[in-house]
């Protein structure tokens, strides 16, 4: 009988590139069922553009120095809070932080305003020194599902002395 040589040589090599396409075949799989348990689009991180809080009134106090806000959700989405900073136009770094009447600062959580809903919210700025006057309020609201809305900042202009 005539031998044909040494075939370990070529087993060897098959058996190598085996594991290779079993191992490729496997990351592939892997890839698929991972992509597959996140979720695609708007996931709460960002908000949505129909997402809107709109100042329809506001009183001033300077002795009690309380803004008294009326807010109204003129968006298409539920908002669960939002975030405030008072300023004064003359200089861009005078600006405060309100609290609330629960003592929060800057960020304050109402629940679930539906679009359409309002509310009133009073903002205590005493803590609010280094203003000489108050003449913009900044505010961003925050979606339903606890994500800032940074893209949808409302700057109104408010006049409010302090004494």
């Amino acid at each position: 009988m005539r031998r044909l040589g040494n075939k370990k040589g070529i087993s060897e090599i098959l058996s190598y590139v085996l594991l290779i396409v079993i191992g490729i075949s496997i990351s592939v799989l892997v890839y698929n069922y991972i992509r597959g348990q996140i979720p695609q689009g708007n996931d709460g991180t960002e908000c949505d553009e129909a997402t809107s809080l709109v100042v329809l009134d506001y009183t001033c106090d300077p002795i009690t120095k309380i803004i008294n806000l009326t807010l109204e959700n003129h968006g298409r989405f539920s908002i669960s809070g939002f975030t405030a900073k008072l300023g004064n136009s003359t200089t861009t770094l005078a600006t405060c932080k309100p609290r609330d009447s629960r003592n929060n600062e800057g960020t304050f959580f109402i629940g679930t305003l539906n679009p359409g809903q309002g509310f009133n919210l009073d903002l205590y700025y005493a803590h609010c020194s280094k203003l000489n006057e108050v003449n913009f309020i900044e505010i961003t609201p925050i979606n339903s599902k606890g994500s800032l809305c940074n893209d949808v900042i409302i700057h109104e202009e408010i006049k409010c002395p302090v004494v």
